[in-house]
């Protein structure tokens, strides 16, 4: 929806909007551009393909990557094939943002 709104005519941006943002919000967000053509395309391509070809499968040998590691109250970068042990599974844990 957004990327449609950004290309529309400012009248028809306006009334879109209005519902949503008012005075100095609204007249702010009409002179914004979230869509910026190909590189956005790009962008979402990219965020969503990357689970087509993954890199990682179960039962691959732990690549040697640094990550961070909680230990105690501080927070230490350790290699992530010293966390892992023979027989013993690894867990990553990445977390969410939203």
């Amino acid at each position: 929806m957004v990327f449609l709104v950004d290309r529309l005519p400012e009248r028809t941006r306006r009334n879109i909007l209005a519902p949503e943002y008012s005075g100095e919000m609204l007249e702010q967000r009409l002179t914004q551009r979230i869509f910026k053509g190909m590189p956005t395309i790009r962008a979402l391509w990219r965020m969503s393909s990357i689970n087509l070809f993954p890199r990682v499968a179960v039962g691959d040998p732990v690549p040697n990557t640094l990550v961070l590691s909680p230990t105690g109250r501080a927070t230490a970068v350790v290699n992530l094939e010293c966390l892992s042990q023979e027989g013993r599974p690894l867990v990553l844990n990445f977390g969410s943002c939203s």
